[in-house]
C-alpha cells in the first residue's frame, strides 16, 4: 500500500518533467520560417516564385509579392548615417556676407551673437535655393570651433573637425590667434587616422543633380561617393527645385534613398555597391524582422537571377543554378517537344525530325503505289524520291543544318538561339550602366603646317565611376609630295601619311548625351626621317559627346575634337563617326 502511493506521488512531478522538455524542445526549434519572396514576374509569377524558394530553403515562403511595393520609398531613408532634412521652401542665403558678420563678431568677443547666428545659419543652409560651396561650409564649422574655443567650450575641437570633412586640406582664416590653428592641427591629426567613408544617394525620378558639400557629383548612387567622416550638405534638385538636408557619416557606407527610388533601387538589385546598401535599407524599413529571410527572384526570360537576404541584416547571398533548375528546363523543352501535331507544324526542331514526319504521312500513299506497281512499297522510286546521301561528305555536311526554316523565313536552332541570348544580355543593360565603348569614324587632321584626311578609332572602357580608359588609332593621309632623299639619290614622290595612336584617361558622364574629356600620350613613326626625327610623342587633349538615339539599342553616335603636340608641330584633328555601347 506505502509502494502504491509513493508511485501515484510521482506521476505529477513526472508530468510536470515531461511538459518542461516540450516546452524547452518547442523553444529550441523556434517559430516556423516566415520567409518573404520579392521578384518582378508579375502576378502570374507568383506561384512559380514561391515553389523555386521552397525547392531552395526546403520551406514554404509565408508572402510572395511583386516588385511594385518597393515603388516608394513614401519617407527619406538612411543607413549608417543621421540626416537632418529642410522643412520649408528654398530661401536665398547671403553665405559669404552673414559669415563676413559672424566673423566680426567673433574679433569683437560677441561670441554669446556670434554662436547664435551661427545655429540660425546652419539650420537654414539646407534650404538654400543655391549650392553651398565646401570653402563655404568650412569657414563657417572654423567660425563655430573659434568661437566655442573662447567660450572654453570642450565641443571646439568636433567644431574644427567638421570643417575638415568638408575640405581636407583647410588652413583656417588669417586673423586667428595660434591656439585656433593648434586646435585645427590637433583635430586634423585625429581625422588623419580615420578611413574615408562612401556615401551612396538615391535621388529618385525627377532628379536633376547632385551636390554634396557644393560639387556635383556623377554615379552618386551605384558607385558612392568618397567622403571623410563627419557632417556633410547633400542637395538635390528634384521637379526643377534645390532640397538640402545634413547628413552625418562615419567611415562606413551610408546610403540615403530619397521618395520614389524604389524602382531604381529594385532595377539595380543589389549588383553594385549603392544598389547593396539602398536595397538593405528599404528592405529594413519594410520587412525586416518578419522572423524569415527575404528573397529576391528576377525574371530574365528562363533565366533567373535570386539571391537572399537575411532577415536581421547582412550582407545578400546571390543563388547557385541547382539540378532542379536544370531538370526543370529540360522538362520544359521535352513538353515543349510532345506538344501535338497542329501545334508543332511550323517549329519543327530538326531537319530530321521534319523528315521523319513527311516519310510517316506520305508511307501508306506509298504502299498504294507500290502495290499497284507490283515492287515494295520500300523501295524508293528514282524519278520523284532524292537518294540518301551516304559517305564521308554527307557526315560532314550533317552538322551544317542547325536551323528549321519558318514560314516567315526566320530559322531556329542552335545559331538563332545563341544569337537571340547574346543580344539580350547586350539590350538588358541600362545604356547609362554600359561601360565598354568602341567608335569609328572619318574626320580632319592639322599637323603643322599640313592637313591630312584621317580615319579614327576609339575603344574605351569605364573602369570606376566616370573614370576609362582609352586607347585610339588615328591613320592620317595628305597630298603627293616629293621626300627628301640622300645626296645623288633617285627623289621619292608619294602621299604624306602617318598613323599616330596612344591611350589615355578621362572622365565621361552617363547618359543619353554624354560628354567627356581625357587627356593622351600619342606616338608616330614619321616617315620622312632625314628631315625631322624619326620618332614622334606628344601629349593631346580629346573631348567630345556620345548620343545614344535609341536606349534600347548599343549604338552611339560621336562627335569628338582634339588638340595636342606630336613632336615638336601643333595637331588638332576634328572627326565624327559611330560605334557600339556595351
Amino acid at each position: 500500500m506505502i509502494g502504491l502511493i509513493g508511485e501515484s506521488a510521482r506521476l505529477p512531478l513526472l508530468a510536470t518533467q515531461l511538459l518542461l522538455v516540450g516546452l524547452v524542445t518547442c523553444l529550441a526549434v523556434g517559430p516556423a520560417r516566415a520567409d518573404i519572396v520579392l521578384h518582378d514576374g508579375g502576378v502570374n509569377k507568383d506561384r512559380d516564385a514561391g515553389e523555386r524558394v521552397k525547392v531552395h530553403t526546403g520551406a514554404a515562403p509565408a508572402l510572395v509579392l511583386s516588385s511594385d511595393v518597393l515603388s516608394g520609398p513614401t519617407r527619406v531613408l538612411s543607413s549608417n548615417a543621421t540626416v537632418e532634412q529642410c522643412e520649408g521652401a528654398p530661401i536665398t542665403l547671403a553665405i559669404d556676407k552673414k559669415l563676413n558678420s559672424i566673423e566680426d563678431d567673433v574679433f569683437s568677443y560677441e561670441l554669446e551673437t556670434a554662436l547664435r547666428s551661427l545655429d540660425i545659419l546652419i539650420t537654414l543652409l539646407p534650404c538654400a535655393d543655391s549650392p553651398i560651396s565646401a570653402a563655404a561650409l568650412a569657414r563657417m564649422s572654423f567660425l563655430r570651433g573659434a568661437t566655442l574655443l573662447d567660450m572654453g567650450d570642450p565641443l571646439a575641437e568636433k567644431a574644427m573637425a567638421e570643417s575638415l570633412a568638408f575640405v581636407p586640406t583647410y588652413r583656417g582664416e588669417r586673423g586667428f590667434p595660434r591656439a585656433h590653428k593648434e586646435m585645427l592641427d590637433t583635430a586634423r591629426r585625429r581625422m588623419e587616422t580615420l578611413p574615408d567613408g562612401r556615401l551612396f544617394i538615391w535621388a529618385g525620378p525627377g532628379g536633376g543633380g547632385v551636390f554634396v558639400d557644393g560639387n556635383l557629383r556623377y554615379q552618386e548612387d551605384s558607385a558612392g561617393v568618397a567622403v571623410r567622416p563627419g557632417l556633410h550638405l547633400i542637395q538635390v534638385i528634384k521637379d526643377g527645385i534645390l532640397k538640402g538636408m545634413w547628413v552625418r557619416i562615419r567611415s562606413r557606407f551610408s546610403a540615403v534613398v530619397f521618395p520614389g527610388a524604389g524602382r531604381a533601387v529594385w532595377a539595380d538589385g543589389g549588383r553594385s555597391p549603392g544598389g547593396e546598401q539602398a536595397m538593405s535599407v528599404m528592405l529594413a524599413a519594410e520587412f525586416r524582422g518578419q522572423q524569415g529571410d527575404i528573397h529576391i527572384l528576377r525574371y530574365r526570360g528562363r533565366l533567373i537571377a535570386a539571391s537572399t537576404w537575411p532577415a536581421f541584416g547582412g550582407s545578400p547571398t546571390n543563388w547557385e543554378l541547382k539540378g532542379h533548375d536544370v531538370n526543370r528546363r529540360k522538362k520544359r523543352r521535352k513538353d515543349k517537344a510532345d506538344k501535338p501535331e497542329t501545334e508543332v507544324v511550323a517549329s519543327t526542331s530538326t531537319p530530321q525530325a521534319a523528315a521523319e514526319k513527311t516519310a510517316s504521312t506520305t508511307a501508306p500513299d506509298a504502299e498504294a503505289e507500290a502495290a499497284a506497281a507490283g515492287r515494295s512499297a520500300t523501295e524508293p522510286k528514282a524519278a520523284t524520291e532524292p537518294k540518301a546521301a551516304t559517305g564521308p561528305k554527307a557526315a560532314a555536311a550533317a552538322p551544317q543544318q542547325t536551323g528549321t526554316p519558318q514560314p516567315d523565313g526566320t530559322a531556329t536552332g542552335a545559331r538563332a538561339g545563341a544569337s537571340t541570348k547574346t543580344n539580350a544580355a547586350v539590350l538588358s543593360k541600362p545604356y547609362e550602366k554600359r561601360r565598354f565603348r568602341v567608335a569609328l569614324g572619318g574626320g580632319y587632321h592639322y599637323a603643322d603646317p599640313f592637313s591630312y584626311a584621317l580615319i579614327a578609332l576609339d575603344v574605351s572602357y569605364q573602369f570606376f565611376g566616370p573614370l576609362h580608359a582609352a586607347f585610339f588609332m588615328r591613320p592620317s593621309l595628305g597630298e603627293i609630295a616629293d621626300f627628301p632623299v640622300a645626296e645623288g639619290a633617285p627623289p621619292v614622290s608619294g602621299p604624306l601619311s602617318f598613323v599616330p595612336f596612344g591611350l589615355g584617361i578621362g572622365v565621361q558622364k552617363p547618359g543619353r548625351f554624354s560628354p567627356y574629356a581625357r587627356i593622351v600620350g600619342q606616338y608616330s613613326h614619321n616617315r620622312d626621317g632625314l628631315s625631322e626625327k624619326e620618332h614622334l610623342g606628344g601629349v593631346m587633349i580629346q573631348g567630345g559627346l556620345d548620343f545614344v538615339p535609341k536606349p534600347a539599342l548599343p549604338l552611339i553616335v560621336r562627335v569628338q575634337a582634339e588638340a595636342g603636340f606630336l613632336g615638336a608641330h601643333f595637331n588638332a584633328r576634328v572627326w565624327g563617326g559611330v560605334g557600339l555601347n556595351l
